[in-house]
């Protein structure tokens, strides 16, 4: 197999199609969010399983970079996970 020399290499020209539709971009309108009807439960009421051990919440917790969740987000996380076990 030969590699195509240099002189012959083909550079692809960015162009605009003169023909093509112009696209229209809508607003996306955000409603004011509601409060979550559910207050989750601290670390310290969890009733862990064999499946979420304390040591496994502990894993998943540590893993999440200091200062990216709150305490009260960490904690509806912890909810999440025992709610879809």
């Amino acid at each position: 197999m030969k590699y195509k020399p240099v002189a012959k290499k083909v550079v692809p020209v960015s162009t605009q199609d003169l023909d093509a539709a112009i696209l229209v971009y809508k607003d996306i309108q955000i409603e004011e969010l509601s409060d979550l009807s559910v207050v989750p439960k601290q670390m310290e009421e969890l009733k862990f399983t064999k499946q979420l051990m304390k040591e496994r919440v502990s894993s998943i917790i540590s893993k999440i970079p200091v200062g990216f969740l709150t305490k009260s987000q960490a904690e509806l996380l912890i909810h999440i996970l025992f709610q879809y076990e």
